[in-house]
């Protein structure tokens, strides 16, 4: 399943399918102290008076950030600080790789990526051809599964312009909002790096 983004933040885009279907709504506010991000799962489609769609959303994640401490997490059900939903392990471009327990009682790592580099079009092309993906989720067993990927999309002179897309790959489509939730969490700490 491809959740293609609206915008170029994870944080603050509508996420729909390949159909233009939006699934997942993430909102963050622009208040620079007290800053919060609701993210939002479609529940049903509704046909109104006049012919037309609207999409019903609930309520599903909220992440309050923190500057000095930890941010805190409202998910299943729970509030949580996120240092102890997310553990750090292992180190690279972005800091440490996070690793979280799933509702299906496993445990995933997020691989932060390296951002695309700043120079010209053509590095960016060959950039993107030889790793189009920015972060990695995988399994945080002896298999490291591929569960989930982001590619940030992009122009370039050989390539029409793509939407940013976050992949949720068939081994992970059982924890698909887990993925999201904790996609928008990482997102905004490489972006904040």
């Amino acid at each position: 399943m491809q959740l293609y983004l609206s915008g170029p933040r994870a944080f603050h885009s509508t996420y729909h399918d390949a159909n233009g279907q939006a699934i997942y709504k993430v909102r963050t506010s622009s208040q620079v102290f007290g800053r919060t991000t609701t993210v939002s799962r479609i529940l049903r489609n509704e046909i109104l008076y006049d012919h037309s769609m609207r999409d019903i959303f609930g309520h599903l994640a909220q992440i309050e950030w923190k500057s000095f401490r930890s941010s805190i997490l409202r998910f299943y059900g729970r509030e949580m600080r996120t240092r102890s939903f997310f553990k750090k392990q292992g180190w690279g471009w972005h800091g440490c790789d996070r690793v979280f327990a799933a509702p299906d009682g496993r445990e995933y790592r997020w691989k932060l990526g390296t951002a695309a580099p700043e120079a010209g079009i053509l590095d960016l092309t060959l950039y993107l051809m030889a790793n189009p993906y920015l972060s990695q989720l995988r399994s945080h067993n002896e298999k490291q599964t591929l569960v989930a990927r982001f590619n940030p999309g992009g122009n370039s002179c050989f390539f029409s312009a793509r939407s940013p897309f976050l992949e949720i790959l068939p081994a992970g489509e059982h924890i698909a909002d887990a993925i999201v939730v904790s996609f928008v969490y990482i997102e905004k700490l490489r972006e904040d790096e």
